[in-house]
């Protein structure tokens, strides 16, 4: 019987440590260094922290804010339900309505009026400072 080799074959070659020598001063603030740096490093965490818990609490309120404002919008859609309406209520609805058509403007339409608009503003003002 032939004997095989045990040697194990290393891939890995050996790293080589190199020492250098550093000034003693220049070693504590190097060192002085590392641990602001590790300081402020667990500060940021700890906000990061804070921050999460206080987004959270900030949802929470939001649902709950909006949970909240449902309900009264039923209640008053319920209500308006119930109320008998004149013909006051309906004039001052469609006086109503037609005030946010004209606040609400298709977006992109009618740019050339506003324009207009703002430039007749400013000649206002300036005919108001002379």
């Amino acid at each position: 019987m032939v004997k095989k080799s045990s040697k194990k074959v290393n891939s890995k070659p050996k790293k080589t440590i190199i020492y250098s020598k550093i000034p003693y001063e220049e070693a504590i603030s190097t060192k002085r260094g590392i641990l602001e740096v590790e300081t402020s490093l667990l500060e940021i965490m700890q906000n990061i922290k804070s921050y999460r818990e206080l987004r959270r609490k900030e949802l929470m309120w939001k649902i709950k804010l909006k949970r909240n404002l449902g309900e009264i919008k039923e209640e008053i859609s319920n209500i308006l339900q119930e109320v008998p309406r004149t013909a006051g209520i309906k004039e001052i609805e469609r006086e109503h309505h037609e005030k946010n058509q004209k606040h609400k403007s298709p977006i992109g339409m009618n740019i050339e009026v506003e324009l207009a608009e703002i430039q007749k503003k400013l000649e206002e003002m300036n005919k108001s400072q002379e």
